[in-house]
């Protein structure tokens, strides 16, 4: 069922690319330089389904291993998740209904110490 939730997803990334980022990504999108081949952008990275009640992380999109996730709100760390079990192309799905309104850092570490941040706000 992931999969052929994973397969709509992405085929309406395809079709539809103003509903996958639900204004999470700003209007300048720059490549993040030290990350992978150094042309990877955020929202190569981080995008919500239609409904805008999951966010999905593609690891692979990233091209360094993941080792960490985080989420914080302000200072606190909020939920802390090792994923250095997982694999290389694994697409991480976060349930965004689960947290309360409010704005979070989304940081993720890679491997080689880099830390990647994105901010989201529910409402």
């Amino acid at each position: 069922m992931k999969v052929l939730s994973l397969y709509v997803v992405m085929t309406l990334m395809a079709v539809l690319p103003g509903y996958a980022n639900t204004g999470v990504v700003g209007p300048y999108d720059p490549p993040m330089e030290g990350i992978g081949d150094g042309t990877v952008s955020l929202s190569a990275i981080f995008f919500e389904d239609i409904e805008g009640e999951l966010l999905f992380i593609d690891f692979e999109a990233i091209g360094d291993g993941i080792v960490q996730l985080n989420i914080l709100k302000g200072q606190g760390l909020m939920l802390q998740d090792d994923v250095t079990d997982l694999p290389a192309n694994t697409i991480y799905e976060l349930n965004l209904e689960v947290f309360r309104s409010g704005t979070y850092t989304i940081e993720l570490v890679t491997d080689k110490d880099i830390k990647i941040h994105k901010e989201i706000t529910i409402e």
